[in-house]
């Protein structure tokens, strides 16, 4: 099931509305408690969650999803929704990382991942970026020098970081486990432990091409978003098999998972241990 589009809690407004002069990040936190809306953290610099109205499980796992760059007053409820997919999964912890920056700034977004003073350890945390989002957790995983469990790139944005250095973008290197879809905006290169190429890359189905270019581009964009979100809960997930290339695979040699230190065929949206890096 692919969750749509629209925005399901039109009501809620936690999300930044306003371009502000300057980088602005804050913290959502999201619970089953408090229905579909997130509520924003005060966290000061240097302190992790202190007590108050929201509930913090320090030794269980905990999920950061980091948006992409996006228009002030376009809210990202597809965040939202994913949130609380994680939740009805059974997750305790779950955050997203809104920020905004002015029209005319570079992208220098540093997520603050509450740790130390709460007993929690890097491993538990699972950042989910979308866009430019993947970058920017990859620059947090970087800054902890890898230590953190897992990191999932959606459409990681390409024009911007296509000849940046690793230690500016993601890479598998920046998380004990990084996995990466490829829908339409990325870049053309492997980034992670496992990179899931979904259908060429683009024209992707459910996109009509009767949308015009720009359309159809953000469609297939946005399709990665989607579909890590409908295997949280999936009795039916999207199964990969290992593939060397668009050749092999326009040879049918991409059919099987016979791939060293591959055990099972990777499916979309779950982790993977002890996999080395594979293209599929």
């Amino acid at each position: 099931m692919i969750v749509p589009l629209g925005d399901q809690h039109a009501h809620c407004s936690e999300f930044l509305c306003l371009s502000p002069p300057s980088l602005l990040v804050r913290l959502l936190s999201f619970s089953s408690e408090q229905g579909p809306c997130g509520s924003p953290l005060d966290l000061p610099s240097g302190q992790g969650l202190g007590p108050g109205p929201v509930a913090w499980s320090p030794l269980s796992p905990t999920v950061v999803i980091v948006p992409g760059r996006r228009p002030a007053r376009l809210q990202p409820s597809w965040a939202r929704v994913m949130a609380g997919e994680l939740l009805e999964a059974g997750l305790v912890n779950v955050l997203v990382a809104d920020w905004l920056l002015p029209p005319d700034r570079h992208v220098e977004v540093l997520l603050f991942i509450p740790q130390e003073d709460q007993g929690s350890s890097p491993e538990l945390f699972h950042l989910v970026g979308f866009g430019v989002g993947a970058h920017v957790a990859g620059v947090a995983g970087a800054c902890l020098e890898g230590a953190i469990g897992r990191i999932t790139g959606l459409d990681p944005f390409s024009p911007l970081f296509s000849e940046a250095d690793s230690s500016l973008s993601l890479d598998h290197t920046d998380a004990q486990y990084v996995d990466v879809i490829h829908t339409n905006f990325n870049l053309p290169r492997p980034l992670g432990h496992v990179d899931f190429y979904i259908g060429r890359g683009y024209q992707l189905p459910g996109c009509p091409q009767a949308l015009m270019k720009s359309h159809y581009l953000l469609c297939s964009h946005q399709r990665a978003y989607r579909l890590f979100t409908s295997s949280i809960r999936s009795s039916c997930p999207l199964t990969a098999f290992p593939c060397q290339g668009v050749e092999d695979f326009q040879r049918a040699l991409c059919t099987h998972c016979h791939h060293p230190g591959l055990n099972i065929c990777p499916q979309l949206g779950k982790r993977q241990d002890n996999v080395d890096r594979i293209t599929l």
